[in-house]
């Protein structure tokens, strides 16, 4: 079987792909990360890659193969980022390197909540709709949302939680009725 190449190794050099891996197993293995040279560097380019691809796409939806890639590879950036410079510093990097208009895929998530199905419990989040949306430049509070504008909740009337739950709970019922 042949798999596309990932995006991102024709976008940042290995080296500093290599080192983002090295921070990302120091991470999983160990909570935390001593050796920073270099990591600044690899998250910078990792993020200007995956913010070059989002303005290609925007508004979207990106599919869903290459929206995973972009989301994974920023989230891990940002991570490093975080652990070096703090949540405000992070942002301000962020938004540096997106030339004052970061972008984000709409990729869900949020507070989780446990639903009981004919299965029993299961867990569910909202779920994303893979659009392009401009992420907040702000320091400060809900830096980056995981739903866009048109997929948060707002004034009782979207609740995308409950959305996913409801989805849930028609596959189950729908898969259940053909076994």
């Amino acid at each position: 079987m042949v798999t596309d190449p990932l995006l991102l190794d024709g976008r940042v050099r290995r080296e500093l792909q290599a080192r983002m891996q090295r921070y990302c197993d120091d991470v999983r293995e160990h909570g935390y990360t001593t050796d920073r040279l270099g990591l600044t560097e690899a998250c910078e380019a990792v993020i200007r890659a995956v913010q070059t691809e989002l303005r290609i796409h925007e508004p979207g939806p990106v599919p869903r193969e290459l929206a995973y890639e972009l989301i994974i590879g920023e989230l891990w950036a940002l991570h490093a980022l975080v652990d070096w410079k703090g949540k405000a510093g992070a942002k301000r990097e962020h938004v540096r390197i997106a030339r004052g208009r970061p972008l984000a895929i709409c990729r869900g998530g949020g507070i989780g909540r446990e639903v009981e199905t004919v299965l029993g419990p299961m867990q569910v989040v909202a779920e994303g709709c893979l659009r392009v949306f401009e992420a907040p430049t702000r320091t400060s509070g809900r830096m980056w949302p995981g739903l866009c504008p048109d997929c948060r909740p707002r004034n009782g009337k979207r609740n995308p939680s409950r959305d996913a739950e409801t989805r849930l709970r028609a596959r189950l019922r729908d898969r259940m009725a053909g076994a």
